[in-house]
């Protein structure tokens, strides 16, 4: 499931420490998406 697949990439982002990257790449995908809705 994705909801699974996007949990497991948030347990290795914030295992790794990179909670601001994680945010930043989930900010990149949502205005992407966005802006191809658009």
């Amino acid at each position: 499931l994705p909801s699974d697949r996007g949990k497991d990439e948030a347990q290795v982002y914030l295992g790794n420490g990179d909670i601001d990257q994680f945010l930043l790449s989930g900010l990149v995908k949502t205005l992407t998406r966005c802006a191809l809705d658009v």
